[in-house]
This record gives structure tokens, C-alpha cells and sequence, in this order.
């Protein structure tokens, strides 16, 4: 994930509500679990980066990352019943700094996630599964050819079990890297890898997944190329699709010239759609998030943007199974050290469902918290979870911790919260 940028303009809750936006309320039913008054100053690598519901277990899985000493991250997983209770905490912690970024669950509901281990000397993707009982049942890692810096940042479970993980690996030099995805057995072995956009300068990275109707899409970011074939330093949002053999169906890319934009999260739809959400560079309003939808052909039916000054970017989306609602959750840059969660829910034919913002409870309005929201999943009768990070309490202000939200579908009320500090 791409830090937060600052942006010159400070902006309130108050002036949120002037764009249009609404601003929630503390929520019904709070589950808030060990906090504390330690400060962790806001790092792009502490955070519930990842959530999946199980119809199996009724539970969702959170997956994420928190600080256990001055330079050391583990991962973290949860269960929680679907009212916010906490059924089970696992961490898989070493000496090393361990990051996790993606969630799956089986038909089974048995957890799998994705991640890297920083060795000292490079990143290697990591792979882990557990049982729905929190027994871990195995753990992989993965270091390319180049033995250089490798990322898993998504991961997917098709219907025969096998699991998909999407990412990066080092590409021609340690100065690029390449889109890179791989199939997996249920057991742990793997069975295939692919990459795709590479060079020997750039960077392209996928960061999102899904799978439907015998199709992989990848969502991430590709280096952007001038109409003259120069591979420039900016980065483009890009979507593909591929089948299960790792041909290539489509590619789409696009941005901004001279500025990033990147697609973070894919999710497709029973009726064929897909859909796409991440940031798109603007020189008025820095970032703005944006919701597209295709079909499973690649062309474009709608663009939506949420406009408004500062930087910000969609981190997740979800669709409901009957393909009507589709929501993102993600972050609304305010200023320095200052962010909010944001939750932009739009109809197949893209008309406005809400636009609800989470700010910290408790907190005034000046005071600068680093929230966000960074994924999102849909569950029985259309409920949302989601996951990301907020600051607790005015002590830890300038510190973020995980958080988990329940949240209804229908009127964006909030039904439960979890901040916690998974650290035993």
C-alpha cells in the first residue's frame, strides 16, 4: 500500500459533511480490547489489511499487521462471529518483520493469508493455512530467481480448493519488478506461477484478486509508457484477466499522464461484471478514489469519482451476490498525520446508495488521526465488514491500531466496532 500523502488543505469532519458526505455515529455495540496508552507513530504497515466472510463458519476472518517492538512487525489473524465477538487470535511472529495483506477463506472455512518475510536481506512472498479452529496447517514461503524483494498482497480460493496469490517479484533489475500471481495446491504445493508487465525499469505490481467464471483478474499498477514507447517513472491503474492456464484474456490500463494511479482491489459479479476500485491523479484534487465497472470482456459500462480536495484512494471492494450493491471502503487523506475511513456504496447502474465517513470515536474534529479503511467483504443478507485502522484515544492520537466493523447494507449503520492491539 502506497503511504498516505499529506495534503496542504486540513479538512474537518464539519467540511465533510459540506461535500456531501455522512459523518457515522459511534456505533450501536462496541467491542473495544486492549488498548493502550503506548504510541505507535503511524506506519503504512500497521493495519487489518484484509477481511473474508464464511458462510460455512459464520465468522469473519481479519488479517493484518501490528509493531511488537522499535523494528519488528508480525501478523496477526482473527475470527469474529458475525455480532463482533472474538473467537480466536493467531500470530505468526519470528525475529524477523513478517507482513500480511491478504485474507481468503474455503468452502470449508478453514483462513488461508498472504504476505511477505523481510529476511534482513530480502522480502520472500509468505503463504500460510489454518483450520476454522485456528490450527495452523502449514506455512510457505517463495524467493524468485533474483532472490530480491517478493510480495504476496492478495489471495483467492477457487471452487476446487486451490488458492491464488497475486503480487510482485523482482523483474530485469533490482530497480523494476513485475506482476506476478501463482496457484497453489490445498496441501501447499505449488502448482504454477505466471507474470505478466515486466521490464527492466519500472514498476508493476498486482494487488488485488478475484476469481469468477473461470477467470483470474488481477488488479495493480503497471509503469506508464508514452505513446513514443518511453517507459516513464509514473505508474498507471491496470486490470487483467486470465484463464486459470494463465493465458491472457485482456489487459486494461489507464491514468493520468505524468502522475501515479494505481487499481487496487477486483471483485466480479454472477451477471459477468467486474468491477474495480483504486486512485486516480488529478492536478485539482491530488487523488480521488474511483469505482469502474467492466464486463467480463473488458469494456467499460461506468466510471464513478469521488471528488474532493486531498488524497485519497479506494483500498477494497465488494459486490452483493444478486450484484445490485457495490460498495468500497477506503481513505480519505486530510492532512498531515490526518485521515478518515470512507465507505462509497454505488448501484449496478451507478446511482448514489451512501457515502459514510468513520471518523475516530470520541475525537473532536481538529484532532489529527491517522484512520483508514483498507478492505471490505459482503456477508449473509448483504451485511458488510469491514477492516482497516483507527486511532483509540486522544493519548494515542498520533498512533493507529487494527479495527474490525459490522456494518448493515441497507442504511450504513454501524453495528459493532473492534479496536484492539493483538499483541498478548
Amino acid at each position: 500500500m502506497r503511504p498516505i500523502r499529506t495534503a496542504s488543505l486540513i479538512v474537518t469532519a464539519m467540511a465533510a459533511v459540506a461535500w456531501g458526505l455522512v459523518v457515522a455515529a459511534p456505533p450501536s455495540i462496541a467491542q473495544v480490547d486492549g488498548r493502550d496508552a503506548r504510541a505507535v507513530s503511524l506506519e503504512s504497515d500497521v493495519g487489518a489489511f484484509s477481511i473474508a466472510y464464511s458462510a460455512k463458519a459464520q465468522s469473519v476472518y481479519v488479517a493484518g499487521n501490528v509493531p511488537v517492538g522499535d523494528n519488528d512487525v508480525d501478523i496477526f489473524l482473527r475470527r469474529y462471529s458475525l455480532t463482533g465477538q472474538l473467537l480466536w487470535q493467531r500470530m505468526i511472529a519470528t525475529p524477523m518483520r513478517e507482513y500480511a495483506r491478504g485474507v481468503a477463506v474455503d468452502a470449508q472455512g478453514n483462513p488461508v493469508i498472504t504476505g511477505w518475510r523481510d529476511n534482513d536481506r530480502d522480502d520472500d512472498v509468505l503463504l500460510a493455512r489454518f483450520n476454522s479452529r485456528g490450527k495452523k496447517l502449514w506455512e510457505k514461503s517463495y524467493d524468485d530467481v533474483f532472490n530480491d524483494d517478493d510480495r504476496g498482497n492478495a489471495v483467492a480460493i477457487d471452487a476446487a480448493g486451490d488458492i491464488w496469490v497475486a503480487g510482485r517479484v523482482t523483474a530485469a533489475t533490482e530497480y523494476s519488478a513485475k506482476i506476478w500471481w501463482s496457484r497453489w495446491s490445498p496441501k501447499g504445493t505449488m502448482r504454477a506461477e505466471w507474470t505478466a508487465q515486466g521490464s527492466i525499469i519500472g514498476w508493476s505490481e498486482a494487488f488485488g484478486i478475484a476469481i469468477a467464471n473461470k477467470t483470474i483478474y488481477l488488479a495493480g499498477s503497471v509503469f506508464e509508457t508514452t505513446p513514443d514507447g518511453y517507459v516513464g517513472v509514473y505508474s498507471d491503474a491496470w486490470l487483467g484477466a486470465f484463464s486459470p492456464e494463465g493465458f491472457t484474456r485482456w489487459e486494461r490500463s489507464w491514468g493520468t499522464p505524468g502522475r501515479d494511479d494505481v487499481a487496487r482491489s477486483v471483485t466480479a459479479s454472477a451477471d459477468r461484471q467486474v468491477y474495480v476500485t483504486g486512485a486516480l491523479a488529478s492536478p485539482q484534487t491530488s487523488e480521488d478514489i474511483f469505482l469502474r465497472r467492466l464486463t467480463n470482456k473488458g469494456k467499460k459500462v461506468w466510471n464513478h469519482v469521488l471528488l474532493r480536495p486531498g488524497s485519497d484512494m479506494g483500498n477494497s471492494v465488494t459486490v452483493t451476490a444478486d450484484g445490485r450493491s457495490i460498495t468500497v471502503v477506503g481513505t480519505l487523506g486530510l492532512g498531515t498525520f490526518d485521515s478518515d475511513a470512507v465507505v462509497l456504496s454505488r448501484s449496478s447502474q451507478n446511482t448514489h446508495r451512501f457515502v459514510t465517513v468513520l471518523p475516530s470515536p470520541g475525537m473532536a474534529p481538529e484532532v489529527s488521526t491517522p484512520d483508514g479503511g483498507l478492505a471490505i467483504t459482503v456477508g449473509g443478507r448483504g451485511h458488510l465488514y469491514l477492516s482497516g485502522r483507527q486511532a483509540p484515544t486522544v493519548v494515542t492520537m498520533d498512533s493507529a491500531w487494527p479495527a474490525a466493523y459490522g456494518m448493515s447494507q441497507w442504511d450504513s449503520h454501524l453495528e459493532w466496532t473492534s479496536i484492539f492491539d493483538p499483541v498478548p
